[in-house]
């Protein structure tokens, strides 16, 4: 009898741990596919995990939907069954055929994925396989922390896209088999925080090997936590407060939780989203022409940074010494006949 396959989704917000918690179960011999994004040294010097060609697909998408990861707007009502939508969905089918289709049990992690889950699901089931989800929760005050650090959000933004990405991403989960692993949990007893992967996803995990232990051992250092929410107190404003309460909730979430709870907390969320969606758009129209103008500025240094280079070879001994000769091939050049003008 075939062996049914499972395809372990790993859902969080940019700098939740997304990436420590995918290259575990690369290291427990989930498939993650080849395509990986390369490590960044100051960022993720142990690696993504990140599969480049569904990172590209989302961003496609998200683009598709005058979208970016880093917009606090509700997404179009219906998108994902728009007719223009219809190519990403065989997109995707085909991404995961052509990565996992001799897999039985593979990964998939980027925080993307939290907002266009839907489609990933319709895709998903075009292929016969069984989704689980692993939600990644670290507390948005190291989120926010991070991104500021990274990308230079504000900490307002990234309290709401942290909460826009993990509620969403919740609702369009539920009905499947998840769990929740938080980073500080990961980090200070990997296999306690991964156990219920094994009890709950029937993932069967070898946690318990030499082998496991010696990589994972390796692989998650203290260097892995650079910010602490206990560092600082919660600021005392409603969407700090909600994101508070909606982390609380993720650390309780169970088969079991009420999910009336969560649908609170999703309408006071995309409340503050849709009333700051006009201050999003001019927000985004502000990066777009940030980004613009660096492409701008980094082509304009690159040609400088050429005209520099061929000034100090113009002024080295040797381009002195070689001027004879080549005062002598031009020369020689010019008798030549021209071909083209007798054909």
């Amino acid at each position: 009898m075939t062996q049914p396959k499972k395809g372990i989704l790993v859902l969080g917000m940019h700098r939740s741990g997304t990436s420590a918690l995918t290259g575990c179960l690369g290291l427990l011999g989930v498939t993650l596919g080849t395509n990986l994004m390369p490590a960044h040294p100051e960022f993720n010097a142990k690696g993504h995990w990140e599969h480049r060609d569904a990172a590209a697909l989302n961003e496609q998408l998200l683009a598709a939907l005058e979208r970016t990861w880093q917009d606090e707007r509700p997404l179009p009502a219906g998108w994902n069954n728009a007719p223009a939508i219809a190519g990403y969905r065989e997109d995707m089918t085909a991404f995961l055929h052509r990565t996992f289709s001799g897999s039985a049990l593979w990964g998939l992690k980027d925080p993307r994925l939290c907002r266009l889950l839907p489609l990933w699901l319709e895709a998903i089931r075009e292929t016969q396989t069984t989704p689980v989800f692993i939600f990644a929760l670290r507390h948005p005050a190291e989120v926010a922390h991070s991104l500021a650090r990274r990308n230079g959000i504000p900490e307002a933004r990234a309290y709401l896209l942290w909460l826009i990405h993990m509620l969403e991403a919740e609702r369009a989960s539920r009905g499947h088999p998840r769990v929740v692993v938080s980073y500080e949990a990961l980090l200070a007893d990997w296999h306690a925080a991964l156990s219920p992967l094994n009890a709950h996803l029937k993932l069967d995990l070898p946690l318990g090997t030499p082998a496991a232990k010696e990589h994972i051992d390796a692989f998650l250092t203290p260097t892995l936590h650079h910010f602490s929410a206990a560092d600082r107190p919660v600021p005392d404003t409603p969407l700090h407060y909600l994101a508070e309460e909606t982390y609380q909730a993720f650390r309780c979430l169970t088969p079991d939780t009420a999910l009336s709870s969560l649908d609170s907390l999703y309408r006071r969320t995309d409340d503050f989203s849709r009333r700051i969606a006009p201050w999003s758009a001019q927000i985004q129209e502000l990066l777009l022409t940030r980004d613009h103008l660096n492409r701008e500025l980094a082509r304009v240094c690159d040609r400088d940074m050429l005209l520099a280079e061929v000034t100090r070879i113009k002024s080295t001994v040797s381009w002195r010494m070689t001027r004879p000769l080549r005062l002598l091939w031009n020369t020689f050049h010019k008798t030549l006949p021209d071909k083209r003008a007798k054909s």
